[in-house]
């Protein structure tokens, strides 16, 4: 499964962007909220929650390997 990393609009405070990093999890915009999960797996029935952004918080997101 891929990894998702999100720049927020807040900065770390030296200027940089901040970047939050998410493994093994997938991504989805619903009702302009970026929900960050895992989903189901074999031992797992329903997705995990691990972070979600409103439109205003992020700047933009996208996989990587």
């Amino acid at each position: 499964m891929a990894n998702v990393r999100v720049i927020l609009r807040q900065s770390d405070g030296n200027g940089q962007s901040r970047v939050e990093e998410f493994q093994d999890a997938k991504a989805r915009i619903a009702n302009g909220v970026l929900q960050i999960y895992r989903p189901p797996g074999s031992s797992a029935y329903e997705e995990e929650s691990l972070a979600e952004f409103q439109d205003a918080a992020y700047l933009y997101w996208r996989y990587f390997d």
